[in-house]
């Protein structure tokens, strides 16, 4: 609107904030995409981490960290940044999803020790690791599966019913 209400809370006004973070999970109501904030703040983490691992593989000597402890770091570490939010957060906008994505390919070329030009398909298929859309899929499938096996009096059953009739109301839902 243009001009926004007042709202309050014990008689004291409410300042409006253009992003938001709820149960860990960034909103931001002026871009097309409300969770674009959760993207980058997870892209930077993950970046940050997978640089701390990176500078603790050169510190043990120069790329002596055998692959199989960098994986176990990397799922430990820098995976639970790349899926973090994916139950709720489907991958609708490709831009977004491609900084996550990126990390992911950055950081097992290193782990690997390949170029940056290096065929992608290998390094899934030598570490065992998903591709992370695979991966936030699989999750986001899974988590539905366990809401729609709640009794119907659960509040997150309750919740995705309602969200599939506004749907099915033709509303606009997440």
């Amino acid at each position: 609107p243009l001009v926004l209400p007042q709202l309050t809370l014990s008689n004291k006004p409410l300042k409006f904030r253009d992003v938001g973070q709820y149960v860990g999970i960034f909103f931001q109501s002026t871009h097309r995409n409300m969770f674009a904030p959760h993207y980058t703040e997870k892209h930077d983490a993950a970046v940050g981490t997978a640089h701390a691992i990176t500078g603790c593989d050169l510190l043990v000597g120069n790329r002596c960290m055998p692959p199989s402890i960098t994986k176990q770091l990397y799922t430990a570490l820098v995976d639970c940044h790349l899926t973090n939010g994916c139950e709720i957060i489907p991958n609708t906008d490709p831009s977004l999803f491609q900084i996550l994505e990126d990390v992911q390919i950055c950081f097992l070329r290193q782990m690997l020790n390949l170029s940056n030009n290096s065929v992608i398909t290998p390094l899934f298929t030598e570490l065992g690791v998903m591709p992370i859309c695979t991966r936030r899929t699989s999750l986001a499938l899974r988590y539905l599966k366990y809401l729609i096996t709640l009794p119907l009096s659960h509040n997150a059953f309750s919740a995705l019913w309602e969200n599939n009739n506004l749907c099915r109301a033709g509303s606009q839902t997440w």
